[in-house]
């Protein structure tokens, strides 16, 4: 049986070793699997509420952020890879049922403006904010951190980790 530890320390080498792109699809299946959890969809499925709650049990519009290469178009930065079809009409949907949308990219400048002309010219995928926080977020703090503040983030390099206690 694979310990918490165990499972760690395959995360750990998935970072520090340069693998191809299946030898990551691999080993991001058998993190799963060790984990218990489904394998990693193109994210057609994602079932995310359109409400979600600050901690003080207001509710808000569910906040998205999702990252650009490697998660809608494939990575092939700084060009624009292939569209990530099922992801970004799933984001549509889950846009008109109320989510918020965070583009969370690295790019910026002119890389920035191709992936969000890319986004909406040719696929009408609009954004109500880009590698920045919604206004509700930024009133509930106080003040606009550099952290971009989601409910759930979409990311090909995530690892999901929660706190015990």
């Amino acid at each position: 049986m694979m310990t918490d530890a165990m499972i760690a320390a395959v995360q750990a080498v998935f970072y520090r070793v340069n693998l191809t792109g299946d030898e990551k699809d691999a080993l991001c299946a058998a993190i799963d699997t060790l984990q218990g959890t489904r394998e990693r969809e193109s994210g057609a499925s994602l079932d995310i509420p359109p409400v979600s709650h600050f901690p003080d049990g207001t509710e808000h519009s569910t906040a998205i952020a999702v990252d650009f290469d490697g998660c809608l178009v494939s990575n092939q930065w700084p060009l624009i890879g292939e569209a990530n079809f099922p992801l970004i009409n799933r984001l549509i949907e889950l846009q008109k049922s109320g989510c918020k949308l965070i583009l969370w990219t690295c790019r910026e400048g002119k890389l920035l403006n191709s992936a969000l002309i890319y986004c909406g010219k040719f696929h009408e995928l609009y954004f109500d904010a880009v590698n920045d926080n919604l206004p509700l977020f930024r009133g509930m703090y106080g003040n606009n951190p550099r952290k971009v503040s989601a409910d759930y983030y979409i990311d090909d390099k995530a690892v999901c980790v929660r706190a015990e206690g």
